[in-house]
């Protein structure tokens, strides 16, 4: 999963580096989010979840709009063992969000804006210790012994990016993410340069 997420970044970034030399309306970031399961299995099951992301985007001019795409890790803990959720002490998941949509700037110059993205999240459950008998995971039926699953997702939220002295911007920004039986609600704060 790790290895998927780092090739991944590594294409993003270097695609829109070399979008950057031709285009002065890309912008590629990096940050750091923190996840809260919101109700259903997933918030009863697990802890709050911590990862790196990164951003490209791509400025259209003619309109207030600006296409995004979105990668993410984020590692989830699990709050207990042997209750209706989770059957098993040391089971954490961990996703990897990708997904791509659109930015849309209220006032364009200010800074604040809403989101909409569409796409996949990559599910692993990982169990430690002496058992790994995990049959499930916040409402998702795994098989032994660390299963993998993808779900569709739809994401909805908005950011301020802060302007500063340098060619780039502080994003400051929250967003709902629609999966399932595994919802949950993001803070993220990161730096995108704009080429």
């Amino acid at each position: 999963m790790k290895k998927l997420f780092y090739s991944i970044l590594f294409l993003l970034f270097f695609v829109g580096l070399s979008k950057a030399q031709t285009n002065n309306n890309i912008s590629v970031g990096a940050g750091l989010e923190v996840a809260f399961p919101t109700g259903g299995s997933f918030s009863n099951s697990s802890t709050t979840g911590f990862g790196p992301s990164a951003t490209v985007d791509y400025e259209l001019h003619t309109i207030p709009l600006t296409l995004t795409g979105y990668l993410g890790y984020l590692h989830f803990g699990s709050k207990s063992a042997q209750n209706t959720y989770v059957n098993y002490n040391g089971a954490s998941a961990n996703v990897v969000p990708l997904l791509g949509g659109v930015k849309y700037y209220f006032v364009p110059g200010l800074g604040v804006y809403g989101t909409a993205l569409l796409g996949v999240e990559f599910f692993s459950l990982n169990s430690t210790g002496n058992n790994n008998n995990v049959t499930s995971y916040s409402g998702f039926n795994y098989p032994n012994p660390s299963p993998n699953q993808t779900k569709f997702t739809f994401a909805i939220g908005g950011g301020y990016e802060l302007p500063l002295n340098i060619p780039g911007v502080v994003d400051l920004s929250a967003r709902f993410m629609i999966i399932s039986d595994a919802n949950y609600f993001s803070l993220r704060a990161g730096y995108e340069y704009k080429f």
